[in-house]
Protein backbone atom coordinates (compact mmCIF):
# COMPACT_ATOMS: atom_id res chain seq x y z
CA UNK A 1 0.00 0.00 0.00
CA UNK A 2 2.84 2.41 0.82
CA UNK A 3 4.41 1.72 -2.55
CA UNK A 4 1.16 2.61 -4.30
CA UNK A 5 0.90 5.91 -2.42
CA UNK A 6 4.49 6.88 -3.19
CA UNK A 7 4.03 6.08 -6.89
CA UNK A 8 0.89 8.24 -6.99
CA UNK A 9 2.60 11.15 -5.23
CA UNK A 10 5.64 10.85 -7.52
CA UNK A 11 3.36 10.91 -10.56
CA UNK A 12 1.52 13.97 -9.21
CA UNK A 13 4.75 15.87 -8.54
CA UNK A 14 6.09 15.03 -12.02
CA UNK A 15 2.82 16.18 -13.52
CA UNK A 16 2.99 19.42 -11.49
CA UNK A 17 6.54 20.10 -12.66
CA UNK A 18 5.49 19.53 -16.28
CA UNK A 19 2.53 21.87 -15.83
CA UNK A 20 4.70 24.64 -14.39
CA UNK A 21 7.39 24.14 -17.04
CA UNK A 22 4.75 24.28 -19.80
CA UNK A 23 3.40 27.51 -18.27
CA UNK A 24 6.88 29.08 -18.06
CA UNK A 25 7.61 28.23 -21.69
CA UNK A 26 4.20 29.56 -22.75
CA UNK A 27 4.78 32.83 -20.90
CA UNK A 28 8.26 33.34 -22.36
CA UNK A 29 7.12 32.39 -25.88
CA UNK A 30 4.10 34.73 -25.79
CA UNK A 31 6.16 37.62 -24.48
CA UNK A 32 8.95 37.17 -27.03
CA UNK A 33 6.44 37.04 -29.89
CA UNK A 34 4.78 40.20 -28.56
CA UNK A 35 8.18 41.90 -28.25
CA UNK A 36 9.23 40.83 -31.75
CA UNK A 37 5.95 42.00 -33.27
CA UNK A 38 6.29 45.32 -31.51
CA UNK A 39 9.79 45.92 -32.85
CA UNK A 40 8.74 44.96 -36.38
CA UNK A 41 6.02 47.63 -36.15
CA UNK A 42 8.54 50.12 -34.74
CA UNK A 43 10.97 49.43 -37.60
CA UNK A 44 8.24 49.90 -40.20
CA UNK A 45 6.54 52.92 -38.63
CA UNK A 46 9.50 54.91 -37.35
CA UNK A 47 11.52 57.10 -39.64
CA UNK A 48 15.22 56.37 -39.64
CA UNK A 49 16.26 59.95 -40.41
CA UNK A 50 17.10 60.72 -36.78
CA UNK A 51 19.12 57.54 -36.36
CA UNK A 52 21.00 57.49 -39.65
CA UNK A 53 22.40 59.98 -42.15
CA UNK A 54 20.24 60.80 -45.19
CA UNK A 55 22.44 58.75 -47.51
CA UNK A 56 21.71 55.52 -45.63
CA UNK A 57 19.77 52.80 -47.37
CA UNK A 58 16.64 51.00 -46.20
CA UNK A 59 18.79 48.01 -45.32
CA UNK A 60 20.91 50.18 -43.01
CA UNK A 61 17.74 51.38 -41.35
CA UNK A 62 16.54 47.80 -40.78
CA UNK A 63 19.92 46.78 -39.35
CA UNK A 64 19.83 49.78 -37.02
CA UNK A 65 16.42 48.78 -35.66
CA UNK A 66 17.53 45.16 -35.26
CA UNK A 67 20.52 46.36 -33.23
CA UNK A 68 18.28 48.58 -31.13
CA UNK A 69 15.77 45.75 -30.61
CA UNK A 70 18.57 43.41 -29.53
CA UNK A 71 19.76 45.91 -26.95
CA UNK A 72 16.21 46.46 -25.73
CA UNK A 73 15.78 42.69 -25.44
CA UNK A 74 18.27 42.79 -22.58
CA UNK A 75 16.93 45.95 -20.94
CA UNK A 76 13.19 45.47 -21.47
CA UNK A 77 12.32 41.87 -22.33
CA UNK A 78 14.37 40.06 -19.69
CA UNK A 79 13.05 42.10 -16.73
CA UNK A 80 9.53 41.97 -18.17
CA UNK A 81 9.63 38.18 -18.43
CA UNK A 82 10.88 37.90 -14.86
CA UNK A 83 8.09 40.21 -13.66
CA UNK A 84 5.48 38.19 -15.56
CA UNK A 85 6.77 34.92 -14.13
CA UNK A 86 6.83 36.28 -10.58
CA UNK A 87 3.30 37.64 -10.93
CA UNK A 88 2.09 34.38 -12.43
CA UNK A 89 3.40 32.41 -9.47
CA UNK A 90 1.79 34.85 -7.06
CA UNK A 91 -1.53 34.49 -8.90
CA UNK A 92 -2.16 31.30 -6.97
CA UNK A 93 -2.93 33.39 -3.90
CA UNK A 94 -4.58 36.46 -5.36
CA UNK A 95 -7.40 37.70 -7.55
CA UNK A 96 -6.45 37.27 -11.24
CA UNK A 97 -8.11 40.46 -12.66
CA UNK A 98 -6.43 42.60 -9.99
CA UNK A 99 -3.17 40.86 -10.72
CA UNK A 100 -3.47 41.69 -14.44
CA UNK A 101 -3.87 45.37 -13.54
CA UNK A 102 -0.82 45.15 -11.27
CA UNK A 103 1.08 43.44 -14.09
CA UNK A 104 0.06 46.24 -16.44
CA UNK A 105 1.68 48.79 -14.14
CA UNK A 106 4.76 46.76 -13.26
CA UNK A 107 5.52 45.83 -16.86
CA UNK A 108 5.82 49.53 -17.69
CA UNK A 109 8.80 49.90 -15.33
CA UNK A 110 11.35 48.23 -17.66
CA UNK A 111 10.53 50.79 -20.37
CA UNK A 112 12.69 53.50 -18.78
CA UNK A 113 15.56 53.08 -21.33
CA UNK A 114 13.17 54.16 -24.07
CA UNK A 115 12.74 57.53 -22.39
CA UNK A 116 16.20 58.42 -23.66
CA UNK A 117 15.57 57.51 -27.31
CA UNK A 118 15.20 60.52 -29.57
CA UNK A 119 11.96 59.24 -31.10
CA UNK A 120 8.64 58.68 -29.38
CA UNK A 121 7.47 55.72 -31.50
CA UNK A 122 9.53 53.05 -29.71
CA UNK A 123 8.19 54.14 -26.32
CA UNK A 124 4.61 54.37 -27.59
CA UNK A 125 4.58 51.01 -29.38
CA UNK A 126 6.44 49.17 -26.60
CA UNK A 127 4.01 50.59 -24.03
CA UNK A 128 1.09 49.28 -26.09
CA UNK A 129 2.81 45.88 -26.40
CA UNK A 130 3.39 45.67 -22.64
CA UNK A 131 -0.24 46.55 -21.90
CA UNK A 132 -1.55 44.06 -24.48
CA UNK A 133 0.64 41.31 -23.03
CA UNK A 134 -0.31 42.00 -19.43
CA UNK A 135 -4.06 42.36 -20.01
CA UNK A 136 -4.71 39.73 -22.69
CA UNK A 137 -1.75 37.50 -23.51
CA UNK A 138 -0.13 36.68 -20.17
CA UNK A 139 -1.12 33.08 -19.36
CA UNK A 140 -2.43 32.15 -15.96
CA UNK A 141 -0.64 29.44 -14.02
CA UNK A 142 -3.09 26.56 -13.69
CA UNK A 143 -3.94 25.66 -10.13
CA UNK A 144 -1.89 22.71 -9.06
CA UNK A 145 -4.27 20.22 -7.60
CA UNK A 146 -3.16 18.75 -4.33
CA UNK A 147 -4.81 15.43 -3.78
CA UNK A 148 -5.51 14.72 -0.13
CA UNK A 149 -5.37 11.16 1.09
CA UNK A 150 -8.59 10.02 2.80
CA UNK A 151 -8.43 8.50 6.27
CA UNK A 152 -8.65 4.97 4.81
CA UNK A 153 -5.35 5.47 2.95
CA UNK A 154 -6.76 5.02 -0.55
CA UNK A 155 -6.40 7.83 -3.05
CA UNK A 156 -9.44 8.66 -5.13
CA UNK A 157 -7.56 10.96 -7.48
CA UNK A 158 -10.07 13.74 -6.72
CA UNK A 159 -9.08 17.00 -5.02
CA UNK A 160 -10.22 16.92 -1.44
CA UNK A 161 -10.47 13.14 -1.22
Amino acid sequence: MRQRLSVNSTHRSTSSVKTVLRWVLSTVWRYLLTFLGCWVVIAVASPADKLLPESASTWDSAVTYVDLATAMLVFIACPSILIALALGVSSLRSNWPKLRMLACGLLLLPLWPLLFVSQTQPLLFQTVAQVVFSLWLMPRLPLLEQVKEPAGGRSTGQPGG
